[in-house]
């Protein structure tokens, strides 16, 4: 939860204003706090018209975001270069 304090200002700042990779390749583990605040970045890239990309997802995330069916939602890339590419 201590990280996800910091990561909803960052995310927020940037979503919506240009198209925006979030790189999970360092993450082993999400709560649903990390998860909300994904989709609500999402939600502010979506109503801008910009996109918000997942990269890297490790299989453990990729997991959970088939089980919240989450990854019907974000663009999911495996790396940020094939992110950047699309």
């Amino acid at each position: 939860m201590r990280h996800c304090a910091r990561l909803r200002p960052s995310l927020l700042a940037v979503a919506g204003k240009q198209p925006l990779v979030v790189d999970l390749s360092g993450v082993n583990r999400m709560d649903t706090a990390g998860l909300a605040n994904l989709v609500e970045a999402y939600g502010q890239a979506q109503q801008c018209g910009q996109p918000l990309k997942l990269a890297a997802v490790p299989d453990t995330l990729l997991k959970m975001l088939h089980l919240t069916n989450l990854d019907q939602i974000f663009p999911i890339a495996p790396t940020i270069e094939a992110a950047l590419a699309r």
